[in-house]
């Protein structure tokens, strides 16, 4: 096992999971509770590891240069490749607007004192700025973002170090085992790691055992890291009342309500600076990533190279759809993020299960056990599946 490199594949898994989508946890988790939270998150993250296993599985077989979309038309033909390519472009999509609202509406807040715009506009710039850097070409992306992932992380440390005593116990006594299902999705998403175990597997040479660790070890630290977050949280935000999470629903959040609530509760000027830079960094290492991804992927697709014009092309591609749909619903921020997880969870969930099931356990996986586990995380993703479907189209 090379121990740096294991190392390294760690971060990549952890990185991927801590992002933009945190901002919002506290938000659907908050009616439920910090106890039946917690469980949700041990399911979520106890499910989405699995599944990662199996991408893992499935690639030690595969072998080659082969990314998700690939080992899904490998094992599932071309139709699972049209279907999986479909997700991953809707997925893409959903989570850059979400990034889009996040990044935009902290970047209105950071103007305000010199500057008000309509969030039309602040969205616009927001967006020009980034699609510029993104022309520039990745190098500069990967400096840029290797930078604010290592002040993100900093930031999380001392905002979660400034207000992790005293604690509000009556504000973690909410209890409400109904509320956790509603809040499955978005902590899918939050756990989609796995979309970078192929790429992890061939960083490691093909190291299992180093996979499986960097895997397990990394998605225990982020779990870690988001039921901290949870407990932080929820012991400062009422339910009800002022500054509470029930103001931040009837208003619609767009990214900041959490950090200016937790802010506006604490009256911890540390946490003030440290948890708006987390927050914007947050925003922005995640909208990068995603909009690199992007680029590549319809690259790949079309068959084109991400150079001169075509990339100016391409980046038109990735970011007028969004553009549209986050200046029509700025605030809905945690409504898109968990229609996302719906993807997520048809992605990153079901694919794997049926990838496993079409190329057969390996020879130390025979156990029917296991198969029965196969079957049960199928089941999960269904359900979540038609959970949030019936939520988006009858409850909303």
């Amino acid at each position: 096992m090379n121990k740096i490199k294991t190392f390294n594949a760690i971060l990549m898994i952890t990185g991927t999971s801590v992002g933009t989508g945190i901002l919002g946890l506290p938000i659907v988790t908050s009616e439920a509770g910090f106890l039946p939270s917690l469980g949700a998150f041990l399911i979520s993250w106890v499910f989405m590891t699995a599944a990662a296993l199996y991408i893992l599985d499935v690639k030690m077989r595969v072998r080659g240069n082969y990314n998700l979309s690939s080992m899904i038309k490998i094992t599932l033909g071309k139709t699972g490749q049209l279907c999986s390519s479909t997700i991953v472009v809707l997925l893409l999509y959903a989570l850059l607007c979400t990034y889009m609202m996040a990044g935009s509406a902290w970047f209105s807040v950071l103007l305000a004192d010199f500057i008000v715009l309509p969030i039309f506009k602040i969205i616009i710039i927001f967006t020009l700025l980034f699609a510029v850097i993104l022309y520039c070409g990745e190098k500069l992306i990967y400096n840029i973002n290797n930078l604010l992932a290592f002040g993100l992380m900093v930031a999380f440390i001392i905002t979660i170090g400034a207000n992790i005593i005293p604690v509000n116990y009556n504000f973690l006594n909410q209890v409400n085992f109904r509320e956790i299902l509603p809040s499955l999705p978005l902590l899918l998403t939050t756990f989609g790691f796995s979309i970078i175990v192929p790429a992890v597997t061939e960083y490691l040479e093909y190291d299992e055992k180093s996979a499986k660790f960097a895997i397990l070890v990394g998605g225990v630290v982020a779990l870690i890291a988001y039921i901290v977050w949870e407990w932080v949280v929820l012991s400062h935000i009422p339910l009800h009342g002022e500054n509470s999470f029930q103001k931040l629903k009837e208003v619609g959040d767009n990214g900041t309500g959490v950090i200016l609530g937790f802010v506006a509760a604490t009256k911890n000027e540390i946490a003030d600076v440290s948890g708006r830079v987390f927050a914007i960094f947050a925003a922005v290492t995640s909208f990068m990533g995603v909009s690199i991804a992007l680029i590549h992927f319809l690259a790949d697709n079309l068959k084109i190279q991400a150079v001169g014009r075509k990339r100016l092309g391409l980046l038109i591609l990735v970011y007028v759809p969004p553009l549209l749909i986050t200046s029509l619903v700025p605030n809905a921020f945690v409504q898109v993020l968990s229609f996302a997880g719906i993807f997520v969870a048809v992605l990153l969930g079901l694919f794997p299960v049926l990838m496993i099931y079409k190329v057969g356990v390996s020879s130390k996986n025979k156990k029917q056990p296991k198969k029965i586990f196969l079957y049960i995380t199928g089941v999960f993703f269904v359900l979540v599946i038609i959970q949030e479907i019936i939520n988006l189209c009858f409850l909303s």
